[in-house]
């Protein structure tokens, strides 16, 4: 404690700090709710110093805008004080993502910026470290105060992406599409401007005919993807309950209704599969 309050001090205005650009990827407080705040601060005062890592703001963006709309000093505190086992490219991802109220399209528009700047500069940082800086002036990137994580490694799956962030991995495709379709909407989806159903169609609506039906299809297959393989686990689930004991436990009503419900399911995959293969024998005899 002695430690971290050693290292709080006090800047008038932002004194030559720029944000962080990973924070800088999560929306700010606005309206109502931010004059709120400032009332809150011009009140009691600002309780929580901000954090920085050299001149970047690692966390505490509305604080500086509310002690400079008040003429406040801002409370800070070095990054390397709080000695902890975390890069600050982590420290900036479970503060916002846990603290902010944010929908759950945002995070997944956010999650995946976030995963793509730091990829991006661990290339760079890798292209980067082969190469001598000239004396005096060491190579500033992303972060010029520190090194960032590496690259995320090719195997990290939607999947890890989307518990990173506790969403869906259907959430994390969608923002994938709305990347590589129209890039420039993701801004709007992580603002909260706009839902990730609303950028794909307009994303559709925008594109050329054969770029409009490769979207369309690609938001189909990703969608069938995304079922088949809840399905194919639930399967394995249900392989794995002890039979005796289920047939025990539920009453002749409860085992006839569940035994509809399942032959029900069976039989919409059954119709499913018979399309797929349609489609697949149709191109293999195409290719023959």
């Amino acid at each position: 404690l002695r430690r971290h309050r050693a290292g709080i001090g006090e800047v008038e205005g932002r004194q030559g700090m720029n944000c962080h650009p990973l924070a800088a990827l999560f929306p700010l407080m606005e309206g109502k709710a931010f004059e709120e705040f400032c009332e809150d601060i011009k009140a009691h005062g600002q309780a929580e110093p901000i954090t920085v890592q050299g001149n970047l703001i690692l966390d505490g963006r509305n604080r500086v805008r509310a002690c400079e709309k008040l003429g406040k000093p801002v409370k800070q505190r070095q990054f390397e004080t709080l000695c902890l086992s975390m890069s600050p490219e982590e420290y900036i991802w479970s503060l916002n993502i846990l603290r902010r109220h944010l929908t759950n399209d945002q995070k997944a528009a956010i999650q995946m910026e976030f995963a793509e700047a730091v990829a991006a500069e661990g290339k760079r940082a890798m292209a980067e470290g082969g190469k001598k800086a000239a004396p005096g002036k060491p190579a500033k990137g992303l972060n010029e105060c520190s090194n960032l994580s590496p690259a995320p490694p090719k195997h990290v799956t939607r999947e890890k992406l989307a518990t990173q962030a506790g969403i869906s991995t259907r959430k994390i495709q969608e923002a994938a599409l709305v990347a590589k379709t129209a890039p420039d909407l993701l801004p709007e989806v992580r603002a909260g401007n706009i839902t990730l159903p609303q950028a794909i169609r307009q994303a559709e609506g925008r594109a050329e005919p054969t770029k409009r039906k490769a979207i369309i299809e690609n938001a189909a297959k990703n969608k069938m993807v995304t079922v088949l393989s809840g399905i194919r686990g639930m399967c394995r689930g249900l392989t794995e309950i002890n039979m005796p004991a289920l047939c025990e436990a539920c009453i002749g009503e409860e085992a006839v209704t569940w035994a509809k419900s399942a032959r029900e399911s069976a039989r919409n995959l059954r119709v499913f599969a018979s399309l797929l293969e349609q489609k697949g024998n149709g191109e293999n005899e195409t290719d023959n």
